[in-house]
């Protein structure tokens, strides 16, 4: 079978280096699993780069499989825009994309869209011109935060009307789709695990209760809500041998950093910056730990990375972590709730040992591994061609 993924966002480039990586994982699962596979990645620059260099290959092979790109200048934001403007731009800059395509490797059997906004829009419009089946997985959280418009919910619901089937990455998410979009269904397609976490040595932990060390991995916004999670370790672990160490980058990293020396545990927590995918690597093999403390989830990619290194968990209830935690891998708390949070950090501080790393990384695999997704996404590429 030939499938032909689309992503919505800039895929791989110097400017956004791990954006799309999770599309990539799937095609690169496919490729391993016999299919035949492609990537046009179409998209718009936005306003903030409208003066800086967006430097991008147009294309390569990847892994096997082609990958051709082409972004355009916006010179207004897209939320400024009318919606139906920005459509036809999408939509426009995907048929001469996909033209390409099909000139050098023939027409794909199916197109697998990620988000409807707005590659699901680029996918209807090939269905419509040249009769391609087309599945949509959904990874948006503005599904679980609130409502669109009006006007965008009803486009965004007949493009999701219109797909050989609609898909979404956690139960959660699917059942927000479905309620907000007016959909009879939305099954659920979760999203493969990175291979090399999944192959990388299972390093030993320290299973002295209460020397632990949490890692935490995520923009630093207040959806992530690392508040709490500085907030629950400054009250339990204070002055202990414990460490919590935060990945990512974003608005609130100076804020964060002063509510941890208030507290009295700015020794104790060591920001990271901006984790590649080998660093990300090595920090989940030197926790003991990881905690995502999140408002809102649609998945939760960190933490079955985590469990493919042999780690257990800490999670809110927050979408798509009930998908991914129980009480065999790790913990849940209501998103929030810093008591509930700190409790738990509490307990995986004292059992920790427990959790065995080889069974966590087989059951990972089990349910989130190439195998599981290639059957699922099977799944979804036959309902979309009958």
């Amino acid at each position: 079978m030939h499938v032909l993924i689309i992503p919505s966002q800039p895929l791989l480039t110097a400017r956004h280096p791990i954006a799309g990586i999770f599309q990539i994982h799937q095609a690169d699962a496919l490729q391993r699993g016999g299919f035949q596979v492609g990537v046009i990645a179409p998209g718009v620059i936005t306003v903030r780069f409208l003066l800086r260099r967006y430097p991008y290959p147009r294309f390569e092979r990847t892994n096997g499989y082609p990958v051709l790109r082409h972004y355009a200048r916006s010179y207004f934001p897209l939320r400024w825009r009318q919606l139906e403007s920005v459509v036809a731009q999408f939509r426009d800059l995907g048929e001469t994309l996909y033209k390409s395509y099909v000139a050098a490797y023939g027409r794909p059997d199916v197109v697998h869209a990620h988000n409807i906004a707005n590659a699901g829009f680029i996918a209807q419009a090939i269905h419509e011109r040249h009769r391609v089946p087309y599945v949509i997985t959904e990874h948006s959280s503005q599904y679980l935060v609130g409502h669109a418009p009006a006007e965008r919910s009803a486009r965004m619901a007949q493009c999701a009307r219109a797909a050989g089937a609609m898909t979404a990455v956690s139960r959660a998410l699917a059942d927000a789709v479905a309620d907000q979009l007016s959909l009879d269904e939305v099954a659920v397609l979760p999203n493969v695990v990175d291979p090399s976490m999944m192959a990388s040595p299972l390093v030993a932990r320290r299973n002295r209760e209460r020397d632990i060390t949490f890692l935490s991995v995520g923009a630093l916004n207040s959806n992530k809500d690392h508040a709490s999670l500085i907030n629950a370790f400054a009250r339990h672990f204070k002055g202990q041998p414990a460490a919590i160490r935060i990945g990512g980058t974003g608005p609130l990293r100076r804020d964060l950093g002063r509510l941890a020396r208030r507290l009295g545990v700015r020794d104790q927590v060591e920001f990271l910056g901006y984790l590649d995918r080998q660093a990300l690597l090595r920090e989940l093999q030197a926790a003991d730990c990881v905690v995502q403390p999140s408002l809102h989830e649609t998945f939760g990619v960190v933490l079955i990375e985590a469990l493919a290194c042999g780690r257990p968990v800490i999670a809110t209830r927050c979408g798509g972590p009930e998908d991914i935690v129980d009480e065999s891998n790790g913990l849940l708390v209501e998103p929030g709730d810093t008591a509930a949070l700190g409790a738990a950090m509490e307990r995986m501080a004292i059992t920790k040992g427990q959790y065995r790393p080889e069974r966590l990384r087989e059951d990972c695999d089990a349910r989130f591994g190439e195998a599981a997704f290639i059957k699922n996404a099977r799944r979804a590429y036959h309902n979309a061609l009958r």
